[in-house]
């Protein structure tokens, strides 16, 4: 049904499109693109974005600032071992708390 809406209304737009040679090409283009968004709209109606909750709450954002700290602190300090590892556990923490929230 508003496919063909949708389609009908886009042809009866472009018949009325007069060409001339300066017009072709990149007026052209910006004519035509109007005319199928401008449609759309008509047609289909503006669609606003689903938004999927939000899952950045205090405890992944806790587990971010901890990971950030141990990557700054192995970065000023060459990276000893205890530091690495310390990081990497902080950063395993930190990613399990995401996609355990994401889900």
């Amino acid at each position: 049904m508003y496919l063909e809406k949708y389609r009908q209304q886009i042809e009866e737009k472009l018949n009325y499109i007069t060409l001339t040679e300066q017009d072709i090409g990149e007026k052209l283009w910006e004519r035509c693109k109007t005319i199928i968004n401008s449609m759309a709209e008509i047609v289909l109606g503006i669609m606003e974005p689903v938004n999927k909750g939000t899952w950045f709450d205090g405890e992944c954002q806790a587990a971010t600032e901890d990971n950030n700290k141990a990557y700054r602190k192995m970065q000023q300090i060459y990276g000893t071992r205890s530091l690495i590892e310390e990081y990497k556990e902080k950063r395993r923490k930190e990613k399990t708390i995401h996609t355990r929230k994401k889900k």
